[in-house]
């Protein structure tokens, strides 16, 4: 996991487009390092997904102090993570939350968008690739 504006932000609208522009170039990274494995019999394809999220999080070091640990809580990780999972059920290697778009679709082009329930919400999620 990866989070941009945990300790320090530099606006909403700037950490989300931080975040996508890393997402665009893992998924870069990844044909590259897959064009590199092309012909080595003992390494696979490597595939992976990416979900990237916007939202309010709880932020900083949570636990007891003998296991205390760094970390971020709430919604927009939860959805982040949902849309990771549901990359593979979807057939994308990236989905972007509906709060990431508004605030880059000014930057960047997104193909196509569906909805889905997330079964703890009543409310449904649009997401875009």
């Amino acid at each position: 996991m990866a989070a941009w504006g945990d300790t320090h932000s530099v606006g909403a609208e700037q950490d989300a487009r931080l975040a996508v522009r890393a997402a665009l170039r893992m998924r870069a990274g990844l044909v590259k390092l897959n064009e590199q494995w092309k012909g080595q019999p003992e390494r696979q394809d490597f595939h992976t997904g990416i979900g990237v999220n916007s939202g309010e999080v709880i932020v900083g070091n949570i636990g007891h102090s003998e296991r205390m640990e760094f970390t971020v809580l709430g919604d927009g990780v939860n959805l982040a993570a949902r849309l990771e999972s549901a990359t593979k059920q979807f057939h994308a290697d990236l989905l972007v939350g509906e709060s990431v778009e508004a605030l880059t679709r000014q930057h960047f082009i997104f193909a196509g968008w569906d909805c889905w329930r997330w079964l703890a919400r009543r409310s449904r999620w649009k997401f875009l690739t």
